[in-house]
């Protein structure tokens, strides 16, 4: 199905799944590209698609969007990109698509019944709910557009700000969203600053964990310590040939732990040298130590993995006491 067919079936069973929501047919309404207005809503609401999806001011659209009210009073507003909309249906099918307007519809009602939309521009308020996650993939630079992040390699550390979260059992599970870089203009405090309260508040509520393999395997009787980044005389030493996994105790996101302050350092005192770092999955890395294996050895084991976060392996170079991308 190309793009203009998309574009047609797409209404009708949008609808009928956010029928179910309690969402009407009247409160979804397709903007097209080209789109204008003299309404003061719908023009503010244009000028703001834009820059957040296209990067640029305008009051003309600069691209087809879907905007859904979710609440009561018709207020609340949902907005989508059609063409990211399409992306996610050529890659994994309409399901995926409504999955993602659902989770979005979630964030926004949670969002208020926090009330974190009144109090995002109160720096005191959001300090608290902000955390770090990675995002990679080949549109790193669409997702992250205009919002606070970095990049190393293909792996892009962004900053987030969490709306609601919940426990199932062990397993934290938080929804977020990412930071835009013109709030923390308005609140006229550092990057650096707002970098130090995210990995703070990450590493507070999943702090890290080390597992001597998988940690998908069995996540509490394979723990070793932790407490690993304690300094103290029973604290464990990593053999050469150990190949620990690193997550957070959460596990869900945990290979964001690697960036922690001190981590990285700390791993590199216990390996007593320098040692790779491969993403096999959003939520671990496992670690190796440069003598213990090639560069080479550690790319051919990479091709042969499925679901790997990167397919790039990293170095912490225990000289420069930060990781580098290697290929």
């Amino acid at each position: 199905m190309d793009y203009t067919k998309f574009k047609l079936v797409f209404m009708s069973k949008v609808c009928d799944a956010l029928k179910k929501r309690g969402i009407n047919r009247n409160l979804v309404k397709f903007y097209s590209k080209g789109y204008t207005s003299d309404i003061k809503e719908e023009r503010d609401l244009i000028i703001d698609a834009n820059l957040r999806y296209f990067g640029a001011r305008s009051s003309s659209l600069m691209g087809d969007i879907i905007v859904v009210r979710t609440g009561g009073d018709g207020h609340e507003i949902c907005r989508f990109e059609m063409k990211g909309l399409f992306k996610i249906y050529i890659r994994e099918g309409f399901d995926s698509v409504i999955d993602v307007m659902e989770s979005n519809i979630t964030l926004l009602r949670a969002m208020n019944n926090e009330k974190i939309v009144d109090n995002m521009l109160n720096y005191s308020f959001a300090k608290k709910r902000l955390i770090v996650k990675l995002v990679t993939g080949n549109d790193i630079e669409e997702k992250t557009n205009m919002m606070l992040h970095r990049v190393i390699g293909d792996i892009c550390q962004a900053v987030f700000i969490v709306l609601y979260e919940n426990k199932d059992g062990r397993m934290r599970k938080v929804g977020t969203a990412m930071l835009p870089e013109k709030i923390i203009r308005h609140w006229g405090v550092t990057e650096e600053e707002v970098w130090r309260a995210a990995f703070a508040n990450t590493k507070k509520h999943f702090p890290p964990v080390l597992f001597p393999c998988s940690a998908s395997e069995n996540r509490v009787s394979m723990l070793i310590d932790s407490d690993f980044m304690r300094e103290n005389p029973e604290c464990l030493r990593l053999n050469k040939y150990d190949v620990p996994a690193l997550t957070t105790g959460a596990y869900n996101d945990g290979a964001v732990a690697i960036f922690y302050p001190g981590v990285g350092e700390r791993m590199a005192k216990l390996f007593g040298e320098s040692y790779y770092v491969v993403f096999t999955s959003e939520n671990e890395v496992r670690l190796h130590a440069v003598e213990s294996v090639s560069l080479t050895a550690i790319k051919n084991m990479m091709e042969s993995l499925s679901g790997v976060l990167s397919k790039m392996v990293y170095k912490f170079d225990i000289d420069k006491g930060d990781i580098v991308a290697l290929s």
